[in-house]
């Protein structure tokens, strides 16, 4: 594991939890990455492992819906022409579907099977 996010309240308690992280480490000859290592207000929202993590809720980040969208039109065409299997789509779409579905996002998954059609390519739920 090399990602942690740590929510509180307190700004002086992030810092002690910083410091205490930072001495375990230290004890295992690892260090953290000042540069990455930082206290964000959570109100404003931390991107975190290609979610925007909110207080209340978590979202995918935009980066990884435009790839995902790019990506798609390529499997797409792709598959239209006969060059790829459904059965790729079908294991990169329920790959990311499993990223999304960690976050508040039914609807964007629901807009995104639809605008490409690949409904009809992935298996149904339950039956």
């Amino acid at each position: 594991m090399d990602d942690l996010i740590i929510f509180d309240n307190d700004r002086h308690r992030l810092d002690a939890c910083k410091g205490a992280v930072r001495e375990y480490l230290r004890g295992l000859a690892l260090e953290l990455h000042e540069k990455k290592s930082n206290i964000y207000p959570t109100r404003s929202g931390v991107v975190f492992l290609g979610y925007k993590v909110y207080p209340t809720h978590r979202l995918v980040i935009r980066q990884n819906i435009r790839r995902v969208r790019s990506r798609m039109k390529k499997y797409a065409k792709l598959l239209a022409e006969g060059l790829i299997a459904s059965d790729k789509i079908i294991r990169s779409m329920q790959s990311w579907l499993g990223h999304a579905f960690r976050a508040d996002s039914y609807n964007l998954r629901r807009r995104l099977l639809a605008e490409f059609n690949f409904e009809a390519y992935l298996p149904t739920v339950g039956g």
